[in-house]
């Protein structure tokens, strides 16, 4: 979206996977808090999320060097 910051965006499509990513509002910052106790399959399904939603900034970059 115009004028939403490429991190919201990438958050909100990680939540959309139910995965919560934090940022400030800013454009390029995110923030992972993820559990200490977290299970080895958990880890790679934040990963797996997070891979996936950097792939909107990824074409959001890509539109705007068009």
């Amino acid at each position: 979206s115009a004028g939403t910051p490429v991190a919201s965006l990438v958050a909100a499509a990680a939540l959309a996977e139910d995965v919560v990513i934090g940022t400030s509002g800013e454009e390029t910052s995110l923030f992972l808090a993820p559990s200490l106790l977290m299970s080895e399959a958990d880890l790679g399904r934040l990963l797996d999320t997070l891979d996936r939603a950097l792939a909107v900034a990824d074409r959001h970059h890509a539109h705007r060097a068009a």
